[in-house]
């Protein structure tokens, strides 16, 4: 039985792309680089024949972020050997506008260790759904085989939400090579794209890039009424159902200057961002902010601002001087109010009944811990005051009432009780 020889060198790269035809052949290498895209479609690209008057073109692709084209003639210990039977000669392959190729210039494929005519011009690379077709790559690289020629290689279908890297260095537009037997090439441009049979294979790059969206949420915090500051440490989570139920599909906190970054987000889906928890002593933020993402508009800010919890309390003691016949600050004699102010807050009990408590704050022991000690036998400082920070709101976002006891020392009244 006649065979007919195929040379191809299979790189580690995702998408391979090659012809067969003379006894001179190469192979075209053809790479398509995952853009991580959250949701695959078809893609596609194309290689076009314009040496003489052969016009060719081989359309294959997929998921990229940038694909590479390789063509290169392998040494002899990698011709593999095609069966005729196992080459499947097909009708209307007349050159067309449409890309379809000539009769003598078929395409093939590699399925294991044997070969088979690729039946129409078109590759893909891991496309949406499952398909076990030969010119369909699942696992990232399809080889096929061509003749030495000049080559128009484009990229003509894409992933969804990608777009094409136009211009500049790196990018997707067409690319033009020109594969060539060996020992031939010695006067063709420096500029161009060359393969040259048995040398080392030729990589085209193509680029593309994600059109994805993005939510920044940047985050401050408010500190006794001075000016909002970057707050790290905010969490948020990240939900599609404006309830916010259920496990967030992401959470992340803040940091670096109070922002954090929801991104990848899927263009048409309206999400719903809300803070998970608060840092250290600040109020949560109950809001929920609703974001949706679409291709015109695929990058969004939100500002949340939470407030601390806590604030000063500060008790100024004064005596009544009949000399002066005015209220006066405590000085000098402070310390005869030594011990004397405790600290209250009122609550609910479960009966429905209220009552003062003595509140109680949280001090760090030498194990690292905490313990709660009450604010009870309080003593004035020089200037006869009490100061203490305390939270302005309860674990229900409750306000909290807060009244300072005093239990007067001997020889002394409050006003209005008596003179002497």
């Amino acid at each position: 039985m006649k065979k007919r020889s195929l040379w191809s060198r299979v790189l580690t790269i995702l998408l391979v792309v090659c012809m067969l035809m003379t006894d001179q052949s190469t192979s075209l290498f053809v790479e398509a680089v995952s853009a991580a895209a959250q949701q695959q479609t078809e893609g596609e690209e194309t290689l076009q024949q314009s040496s003489g008057e052969n016009n060719q073109e081989i359309q294959g692709g997929g998921e990229e972020t940038s694909q590479n084209t390789e063509i290169q003639e392998p040494t002899t210990e990698q011709e593999p050997e095609i069966q005729e039977g196992s080459q499947t000669e097909t009708d209307g392959n007349e050159e067309s506008a449409d890309g379809t190729l000539k009769d003598a210039e078929k395409v093939y494929v590699q399925e294991g260790d044997s070969y088979k005519q690729l039946n129409g011009n078109k590759v893909y690379i891991n496309p949406e759904g499952d398909s076990t077709s030969s010119n369909v790559s699942t696992a990232g690289k399809i080889t096929i085989f061509v003749n030495p020629g000049t080559y128009v290689i484009q990229e003509s279908g894409l992933p969804r939400y990608t777009q094409k890297v136009t211009g500049g260095q790196n990018n997707a537009d067409d690319k033009e090579v020109i594969a060539v037997a060996e020992g031939e090439g010695q006067d063709i441009g420096e500029d161009k794209n060359v393969a040259i049979a048995g040398a080392d294979p030729l990589v085209v790059k193509f680029y593309n890039e994600e059109k994805l969206g993005s939510i920044t949420v940047e985050k401050s915090g408010v500190v006794d009424g001075a000016d909002p500051a970057p707050l790290d440490g905010a969490v948020f989570g990240l939900y599609t159902n404006s309830a916010c139920s259920g496990e967030p599909e992401e959470t992340l906190p803040t940091e670096n200057g109070g922002k954090l970054i929801f991104d990848r987000l899927t263009p048409g889906v309206t999400y719903y961002v809300k803070e998970i928890s608060a840092p250290g002593e600040y109020i949560e933020d109950d809001q929920t902010y609703t974001v949706t993402i679409t291709e015109d508009n695929l990058t969004h800010t939100v500002k949340s601002t939470n407030y601390n919890n806590n604030a000063y309390v500060l008790l100024q003691k004064q005596y009544y001087n009949y000399t002066a016949r005015e209220f006066q600050n405590v000085s000098s004699n402070y310390t005869v109010f030594n011990g004397a102010f405790e600290i209250q807050k009122k609550v609910t009990n479960s009966d429905g009944t209220e009552a003062w408590v003595v509140v109680t704050e949280k001090v760090k022991d030498q194990e690292g811990g905490e313990t709660d000690i009450p604010l009870t036998n309080l003593s004035l400082n020089s200037n006869g005051q009490v100061q203490r920070m305390l939270p302005v709101y309860d674990e229900n976002n409750r306000l909290i009432q807060y009244r300072i006891k005093e239990t007067l020392p001997e020889g002394w009244h409050a006003d209005g009780e008596r003179e002497e």
